[in-house]
């Protein structure tokens, strides 16, 4: 009966990539180092005929595949886009001075924590690892402690922007500022 009605009808009524169902406009989101994917498309029509044309390695960012479809009296043809996105890994490196021995940052440090967390703005699978040097005339103990209250902070401050990280990693150097935490942020965007 769908057939009669609309013997024209060259839509899509949705699609499925590697078995996530969306509709047509929606960007289906991979997780990064994505190559390919099994796309599986249903027509409005249930008679009309979807051909998928052939699909390249994908990349990192934006990609597009392209689905023919021929209406189910034969007459009408239209070619319909689907959008791939897949999420690019991304590192930075920043450095956040904070007071001697202490938990709070300076102002250059505020500054630094502000930059990352702008940066790790809408982005998605967040690992810090963070590095601090060990003073020579603290215990390992108070080192952990005082790294730990200065994370804590970092922490606090991007989670007051929405960011929560998905992993966080903390390690003493023997080198380097005792007052500086070092900040890797991998990431994908």
């Amino acid at each position: 009966l769908d057939s009669i009605i609309r013997p024209f009808d060259t839509t899509l009524k949705n699609f499925k990539v590697n078995g996530t169902l969306y509709t047509p406009g929606q960007t289906a989101m991979l997780k990064a180092g994505t190559k390919t994917v099994r796309l599986q498309v249903t027509t409005s029509q249930s008679s009309a005929i979807a051909v998928i044309k052939k699909m390249g390695i994908l990349k990192p960012g934006l990609n597009s595949v392209f689905v023919v479809v021929t209406s189910s009296n034969g007459q009408h043809v239209k070619t319909n886009k689907i959008n791939l996105y897949v999420y690019k890994t991304l590192a930075i490196q920043r450095a956040s001075s904070f007071q001697k021995n202490k938990s709070l940052p300076t102002v250059s440090g505020n500054s630094s924590i502000r930059l990352l967390g702008n940066e790790l703005s809408g982005a998605n699978a967040i690992i810090l690892e963070i590095k601090m040097a060990k003073p020579k005339s603290t215990t390992t103990a108070s080192a952990k402690v005082l790294m730990g209250n200065r994370v804590r902070h970092l922490i606090k401050a991007l989670a007051s922007r929405g960011i929560k990280p998905q992993k966080v990693t903390q390690t003493l150097s023997s080198s380097g500022s005792i007052d500086t935490l070092q900040i890797t942020a991998k990431y994908q965007k």
